[in-house]
């Protein structure tokens, strides 16, 4: 069951089974020119003012508890996480083009839509997708419209990761959904340069599909030679490491961190891994940010001289 609902900060309205939270985030405005204490024309000493505080509202609609099979209506502590990154490094996410997996309820994805240039969540779902599209337009105010259509820039798409992607993107055309791509969304995809992915590693047979798209989508984004990618990608994933006690080893194990881990040590796929730094500002909150969570960079190796920056 997810926890991140249960602090005070979160407000939480209740109908049946869902609920509504609403997630304050206290942004700085930018900087003025005001670097440091100086005199102005007249003498007077010119003081740098602390920076200005506002807050928005992020308004999540999500279920406390499901079956392992819908854990995308949850909201889990990887996806505000990586919120807080996406919010303490905005230049790197800033007019990009950019794809969450495993959306879920879309938390992370919608952060990113602030200051994107466009933002695809995706999941395989259809209850998942309803549900995230849901919150898209409970947040539609805080991003912006395509400036080429009428469109929002955040669009919910469905995304099947154990499909062959060897004929990517042009392969999602054939998903029948009610949230299937388009050919405008293809060509949008020509710019994908950010992927996003939160509390995904759960699975053994997802972790092996999201390393197979991603080293199959890495090694044609960032070869610099296919003609359809014209910008370089990265991946970023957050994730929160959760035991259980086990039997055998009389102990608490992390089957899914450790298989996840394991993979990285080999260099499965041709793919390196590094964790992130998560001593960043924690913008969002009102959740706990134990040494169980982490974030990783994962990149494609461009030559098997390459060391695994694996740590």
């Amino acid at each position: 069951m997810s926890d991140v609902h249960v602090t005070p900060e979160v407000r939480v309205y209740t109908k049946d089974m869902l609920r509504v939270s609403r997630f304050p985030l206290v942004l700085e405005e930018p900087d003025d020119e005001v670097k440091e204490n100086h005199k102005d024309e007249e003498g007077d000493f010119v003081l740098k003012r602390p920076k200005k505080q506002r807050t928005e509202v992020l308004t999540i609609v999500h279920h406390m508890d499901t079956s392992i099979h819908y854990v995308g209506l949850q909201v889990w502590r990887g996806a505000l996480l990586l919120g807080d990154f996406i919010l303490n490094n905005q230049e790197l996410f800033k007019n990009a083009t950019i794809m969450e997996l495993g959306c879920g309820s879309g938390f992370s994805g919608l952060i990113a839509s602030r200051i994107a240039k466009k933002c695809y969540l995706t999941d395989f779902d259809e209850e998942v997708l309803k549900n995230c599209q849901r919150n898209v337009s409970l947040n539609s105010h805080l991003f912006e419209k395509d400036p080429n259509s009428d469109q929002l820039i955040t669009q919910v798409k469905k995304l099947d990761l154990q499909q062959n992607h060897l004929n990517f993107p042009h392969s999602l055309l054939s998903l029948d959904s009610q949230f299937q791509w388009t050919n405008s969304d293809i060509e949008n995809l020509k710019d994908l340069s950010i992927i996003i992915g939160a509390d995904i590693i759960y699975s053994n047979s997802l972790t092996d599909s999201i390393f197979n798209f991603i080293q199959s989508l890495l090694k044609r984004t960032n070869s610099g030679t296919d003609p359809f990618f014209r910008k370089r990608c990265r991946f970023f994933i957050a994730l929160e490491v959760r035991y259980i006690f086990s039997i055998e080893e009389l102990d608490e194990v992390s089957l899914a961190y450790s298989y996840f881990k394991g993979m990285i040590e080999k260099g499965s796929f041709g793919l390196w891994a590094k964790r992130v730094d998560t001593n960043f500002k924690q913008y969002i909150s009102n959740y706990q940010r134990v040494k169980e969570l982490e974030l990783w960079e994962i990149g494609l190796h461009q030559s098997s001289d390459e060391i695994y920056l694996f740590k």
